[in-house]
C-alpha cells in the first residue's frame, strides 16, 4: 500500500497538501513594493485582480478574407483580446509577452492560487486538479539538467528544502507524463546572458516535446524576446487596460484596502469575536460601504479627468502605484512628470526600508532618481 520505498499514496497526498498551502501563501497577495510605505497593508490578490486581454502577435501583413466567418472572429479577437483564462484553455503552449508592468507575473500567480485551491474549473473552465508549478526562468542551471531536473536541485531553489525533502520519487515525473502539470514559467527576458537565454529556450522546447499534454505558458518581456521556442507555442502579447477595466481595478482595490483597515481598527477596539461580527455588520452598511464608494468616485474622475495620467494608468503596475500615490496623498498631481516624480519617491523609499539602507548623507528622491 506505501509502495517499495514507503512513499505511497498517503506520502504522495501529505506532500500534495504541503506544496499547494506553499503555493498559497507566496502568491495570495498582490506583489507590489510601496504598501508598507503608504502605511497599507497588502491586499489578497483575488480581490482586485482584473484579467490580462491577450492578442495574437502575429497582426503583419493580414490578408484575411473579410467575409469568412472565422477570419472575422480572429480579426475581431486580435483587436479586442481574449482574457487570459480563454486562451489558457484554448491552446495548451503559449508565451505571453508584454512591456514592463503590463501584468504577467501577476496573471501567473492569480492562476497558481485557483489551481491550488481547486478553483480551476469555476475560473478558468479547467481541470480543477492539474498540479500548477511555477519557476523563475532566471533560476534554471546552465548545465544540460531538464527543467524538471532543475525543479528537484537544491541548487536552483525553485522548491523549497523542506519540499525537496518530502518529496515521493518520481512525482513531478509521473504528474508530467500523464498530462497533470500546468507548468508556468516567468520571466525568459530575465535570462540576459546569450548563452544562457539559448539553453533555457532548449530546456524549455525539450520540455514541450517530452511532456506534449500538459499546459505550458512563458512569459517574456517584449524587448528580450527572440523567438527561439518551438512552432507548438501560440505567441500572444498583453492588452493595455480598457478605461472600464481601469475602473474595475480601482473598485476592487478600494474595497479591499479600505475593508481591511475598518476591520483591523474595529478588531483594536472591540477584540472579543461575538461582539465584533454584530458591530462589523452596522460599521460596514454605515460607513466601510460609503467610503469605498466615496474613494473609488475620487480616484476614478481624477483619472478620467486627466488624458496625461490616463495615458499611463492603462498599465496594471502604474495604475497600482497610482492607487498608492492618492491613498498616501489624498489627491493625484495634475501634472504627469510630478505624477512619475511621487511613484519613483514611494518605491525608493520602499526599497530603502526593504534593504535596511541607511546614509550619513542625506540623499533627496531626484538625486537617488538620477542614479537610477
Amino acid at each position: 500500500f506505501l509502495g517499495k520505498s514507503g512513499k505511497g499514496w498517503l506520502a504522495e497526498r501529505r506532500f500534495l497538501k504541503r506544496y499547494l498551502d506553499n503555493i498559497i501563501f507566496n502568491h495570495k497577495y498582490l506583489k507590489l513594493i510601496g504598501f508598507n510605505t503608504a502605511g497599507i497593508t497588502r491586499p489578497l490578490l483575488e480581490e482586485i485582480f482584473v484579467s490580462l486581454r491577450v492578442s495574437a502577435q502575429d497582426t503583419k501583413n493580414d490578408r484575411s478574407d473579410p467575409h469568412d466567418t472565422k477570419e472575422k472572429e480572429r480579426s475581431d479577437e486580435k483587436k479586442t483580446g481574449l482574457p487570459f483564462a480563454t486562451v489558457l484553455k484554448r491552446y495548451k503552449h503559449l508565451v505571453i509577452l508584454g512591456g514592463p508592468g503590463a501584468g504577467k507575473t501577476t496573471t501567473l500567480s492569480y492562476a497558481l492560487l485557483m489551481f491550488a485551491q481547486e478553483r480551476a474549473k469555476m475560473k478558468f473552465d479547467m481541470d480543477d486538479h492539474l498540479l500548477p508549478v511555477f519557476i523563475l526562468l532566471r533560476r534554471l542551471s546552465t548545465s544540460n539538467n531538464s527543467i524538471l531536473e532543475d525543479l528537484l536541485s537544491q541548487d536552483s531553489q525553485i522548491l523549497s528544502k523542506d519540499l525537496l525533502k518530502e518529496c515521493p520519487k518520481d512525482y513531478f515525473e509521473k504528474k508530467l507524463k500523464k498530462g497533470q502539470c500546468l507548468l508556468l514559467l516567468d520571466g525568459m527576458d530575465e535570462v540576459t546572458d546569450e548563452a544562457a537565454h539559448r539553453r533555457v529556450a532548449e530546456k524549455i522546447n525539450s520540455l514541450a516535446a517530452n511532456y506534449p499534454d500538459n499546459h505550458i505558458v512563458v512569459t517574456c518581456r517584449i524587448a528580450g524576446w527572440q523567438n527561439l521556442l518551438s512552432a507548438t507555442f501560440r505567441i500572444l502579447e498583453t492588452q493595455d487596460f480598457s478605461r472600464n477595466e481601469i475602473h474595475s481595478f480601482i473598485r476592487g482595490w478600494q474595497k479591499a484596502i479600505i475593508t481591511q483597515s475598518e476591520k483591523a481598527k474595529l478588531e483594536f477596539d472591540i477584540p472579543d469575536k461575538k461582539r465584533f461580527e454584530e458591530k462589523w455588520k452596522e460599521h460596514k452598511e454605515k460607513v466601510v460601504d460609503l467610503a469605498i464608494d466615496l474613494q473609488t468616485r475620487k480616484l476614478i474622475n481624477a483619472i478620467d479627468s486627466n488624458n496625461r495620467i490616463l495615458a499611463i494608468a492603462v498599465n496594471p503596475m502604474l495604475l497600482s502605484l497610482i492607487a498608492l500615490v492618492h491613498h498616501n496623498r489624498a489627491v493625484l498631481p495634475k501634472g504627469r512628470t510630478i505624477l512619475y516624480s511621487q511613484c519613483i519617491e514611494l518605491l525608493i523609499e520602499a526599497w530603502d526600508r526593504t534593504r535596511d539602507i541607511s546614509s550619513p548623507i542625506e540623499i533627496t528622491a531626484a538625486q537617488k532618481e538620477m542614479i537610477l
